[in-house]
């Protein structure tokens, strides 16, 4: 099995309580924890993803969606190669914030981040604000991949980190770079398992 010498980023970005955290702890955990603590700053987790029996090791980093805390989020996707865009369908301000997100990326010239916009709560589809075909027009025009997903069912979660691997596998990264970090990494760095050790989950 062939694998990959660097770490991928990965990096989760979006308004706050649109499920970012509950889709990394779905994945990584295969569970929902009803009443999410909100991600002060930013956590990130280490994960190795198979993808047609090559190992992809990543790290994913959840940032934080509270206003006070947007300062400090460039910090946390400089040097990403995965951007994973989070909107809540039920909430229409979180989908325009979203949009800004890609429209940050774009203008920071990060051209050759892969950028998977998420719409999250399926689950809530009855009181949906953000129609899906207003999200598929939107990605087609910028030519990024477009999901609907649901930390609380599982709906498309392990879908979209198939994903991310299948753009993985396409990327022409002929020499991915260690990800840097601009900080200190025993202030900022929280790990999965000590983080919600004490959370009930599973």
């Amino acid at each position: 099995m062939e694998e990959f010498v660097s770490e991928i980023k990965v990096v989760f970005l979006g308004a706050s309580n649109v499920g970012k955290t509950s889709i990394v702890t779905k994945y990584l955990r295969g569970c929902f924890l009803q009443n999410q603590d909100s991600t002060i700053g930013a956590t990130y987790n280490k994960h190795t993803l198979v993808h047609d029996e090559k190992e992809y090791p990543l790290q994913i980093w959840d940032t934080a969606g509270q206003e006070r805390f947007q300062s400090l989020v460039p910090m946390y996707y400089r040097g990403a190669h995965v951007a994973l865009i989070v909107y809540d369908i039920t909430n229409t301000d979180s989908y325009k914030r979203a949009k800004i997100w890609v429209k940050e990326i774009e203008e920071k010239g990060m051209t050759n981040v892969i950028i998977i916009f998420i719409g999250n709560k399926r689950d809530l589809e009855g009181t949906r604000t953000v129609e899906i075909d207003k999200s598929e027009k939107y990605c087609l025009k910028k030519k990024i991949t477009y999901l609907e997903t649901s930390s609380k069912t599982g709906y498309n979660i392990k879908e979209l980190f198939q994903i991310v691997g299948e753009k993985l596998s396409q990327a022409t990264f002929n020499d991915l770079e260690k990800p840097k970090m601009d900080f200190e990494r025993q202030t900022y760095k929280s790990d999965f398992e000590t983080t919600n050790k004490n959370k009930g989950c599973c």
